[in-house]
C-alpha cells in the first residue's frame, strides 16, 4: 500500500516537476543573501550546467533514437546532470548554506522518479540496445573515461528545437534578480 503512494506519487511529480519547483525556486529567492562571492561561485557552475545542458541538446533526437553520443558516452542523462548544476548554482548563489545542502535532496525526491520513468519508456522503446547502454554508461555520475562507441555529431539544429535558448532567458533572469537581491544589501 505505502508503495502504492510513493509511486502515485512520484509519478505525479515526475509529470508535474515545473510545477513543483516554483515554490522552491520563489523561496529561494526570498531567503537569498547573496555576497559577490557566491554569486560569482554559483556563476561557475551554472556555466558548467548550461555548457551540459546545450551539449546534451546537441546530441539528442528524443523519442526517435537512443541518444550515445556526445555527453551520453559519460552519463545517460546529462541534461538533468546539467540541470542539477545549475541548481546548484543558484542555491551557492543564495549564499545560504541549509539551501545549498538542502537542494541535492530536493533534487532527488523530483528527478529519481523522472529518470526511473524515462527509463521504463526508453527499455519499452529500444529494449536491448537500451539494457547494454545501461550496463556501459552509469544513470546519473558519469564515467571517465568514457568509452568510444557512440560517436553523434553535434547538431545546433537540435538545440534550438529543444528550445534551450529558453533556458538562456531563464538564467538570465535569475541571475539577474540574485544580482539584484544581492545589491540591496551591499
Amino acid at each position: 500500500m505505502m508503495k502504492e503512494i510513493a509511486d502515485r506519487a512520484g509519478r505525479w511529480v515526475a509529470s508535474h516537476r515545473v510545477l513543483v519547483t516554483i515554490p522552491a525556486v520563489v523561496l529561494l529567492f526570498a531567503l537569498a543573501s547573496p555576497s559577490m562571492g557566491s554569486i560569482l561561485g554559483g556563476a561557475i557552475l551554472l556555466s558548467f550546467g548550461e555548457t551540459l545542458r546545450v551539449w546534451s541538446s546537441g546530441h539528442i533526437e528524443k523519442n526517435k533514437s537512443l541518444a550515445t553520443g556526445g555527453p551520453y558516452r559519460f552519463t545517460r542523462n546529462p541534461l538533468y546532470l546539467g540541470n542539477f548544476l545549475l541548481g546548484l548554482g543558484f542555491a551557492v548563489m543564495s549564499g545560504r548554506y541549509a539551501l545549498i545542502a538542502l537542494f541535492p535532496v530536493l533534487f532527488y525526491l523530483v528527478y529519481a522518479p523522472v529518470i526511473r520513468d524515462e527509463e521504463e519508456f526508453l527499455r519499452n522503446r529500444f529494449g536491448p540496445l537500451f539494457d547494454e547502454l545501461c550496463r556501459r554508461v552509469p544513470r546519473f555520475f558519469p564515467a571517465w573515461p568514457a568509452r568510444p562507441e557512440g560517436g553523434g555529431e553535434f547538431s545546433w539544429r537540435l538545440v534550438w528545437k529543444h528550445r534551450e535558448q529558453v533556458t538562456w532567458a531563464g538564467l538570465a533572469a535569475g541571475v539577474g534578480l540574485m544580482v539584484l537581491r544581492g545589491w540591496a544589501s551591499w
